[in-house]
């Protein structure tokens, strides 16, 4: 004859307070997660963005992190910052070596491999996973 078997699981009332923790916790985790891959991006973005003598750096320091409905922008905001941006092929000697055209888009684009590692660590450390 089969002999019974039974189990007991315990905890099922700690584990609900736990996830409703983390629940309660993630939109402020995401969040950060999001503000500090901006804050990267500025960063990385800054060095790569031309100063011209005539303007003293304007241009660079016009950069900003703006939050927007799902996440933060990075931008720069000078009347003439999307012409410099675009100056893809232009005959033009950048005032800084390494500086020029899409000094967003290359920091962007070499960011992408690698973010989704760097947002699933700054929220789990949020969270305190």
């Amino acid at each position: 004859m089969a002999k019974a078997f039974t189990a007991t699981i315990t905890g099922d009332k700690e584990l609900a307070k736990r996830l409703a923790q983390i629940n309660a916790r993630l939109p402020r985790a995401i969040d950060d997660a999001l503000h500090e891959e901006a804050m990267g991006l500025e960063a990385e973005s800054a060095p790569l963005t031309p100063v011209a003598d005539i303007a003293g750096g304007t241009l660079r320091r016009s950069s900003k992190i703006s939050r927007i409905p799902k996440g933060y922008s990075v931008g720069y905001y000078t009347r003439y910052a999307i012409y410099v941006h675009e100056m893809v092929g232009a005959a033009i000697k950048w005032s800084t070596p390494g500086t020029g055209a899409k000094y967003l888009q290359r920091p962007f684009e070499k960011r992408l491999k690698g973010m989704t590692d760097r947002l699933r660590r700054v929220i789990l450390k949020r969270l305190g996973l």
